[in-house]
């Protein structure tokens, strides 16, 4: 059922249908080649399926998108890279968001309350635009954080930037499956984030984030 659904040119998915179709994805090759290859998968979860899928489905995907191919490798290693830099600046969601998201900033009207919102109606890019313009981190490393990194590299950077646990639990979602966060886990990451300090997340933030370096976590 998911393998035809995949197959049709013509349907479309929302956010929980490729939720779905990536989990269900995993030990599927098949499914996986299938998904990857639709021309309108969302980045994030292009990026999600990838890390999960085999080699052969990696490499057939990678031949299938050459404009793709620093993605591939990208996120078969979870590094940060220049062809995923490049890759995420001229994505035109990416641009669109990172508009929409600069003009709230230069017009004083990026509130925290916003990045709530973004995160809770899983809008990926515009949450990750806008942590990476409150940051100043690029794009690709609040990606990678959201994405792929232990969570506190995430933690890290909302903490850096002052957000409150209500935010911080609304992008963490975004990380999660359609089942959401355990209330074991959200127990676990907000005693991290509480025991966090700010001026410690900011240090971290500047040497590592921002440098290039290392992943914090």
């Amino acid at each position: 059922m998911a393998l035809s659904a995949a197959q049709n040119p013509g349907a479309k998915f929302s956010e929980a249908g490729y939720i779905r179709l990536v989990k269900r994805a995993e030990g599927d090759d098949q499914l996986a080649q299938t998904v990857g290859s639709r021309a309108e998968v969302p980045r994030h979860h292009f990026l999600r399926l990838l890390v999960k899928a085999s080699q052969a489905v990696r490499i057939k995907l990678e031949a299938a998108n050459q404009h793709k191919a620093g993605e591939v490798q990208r996120a078969v290693a979870q590094a940060a890279s220049a062809i995923q830099t490049k890759a995420a600046a001229s994505s035109h969601n990416y641009a669109a968001a990172n508009a929409l998201v600069g003009a709230m900033k230069a017009q004083g009207r990026l509130r925290e309350s916003d990045i709530e919102a973004f995160a809770r109606e899983r809008k990926f890019e515009e949450t990750t635009a806008a942590l990476a313009i409150l940051s100043e981190l690029p794009t690709d490393a609040v990606e990678r954080a959201i994405v792929h990194d232990r969570v506190e590299s995430i933690l890290i950077i909302c903490k850096a930037v002052g957000l409150s646990w209500n935010t911080v639990k609304a992008v963490l979602t975004l990380r999660s499956d359609k089942g959401g966060l355990s209330k074991y886990d959200l127990e676990n990451y907000l005693t991290l984030f509480t025991r966090l300090k700010q001026e410690t997340a900011r240090h971290v933030l500047k040497f590592q984030f921002q440098s290039g370096g290392p992943s914090a976590a």
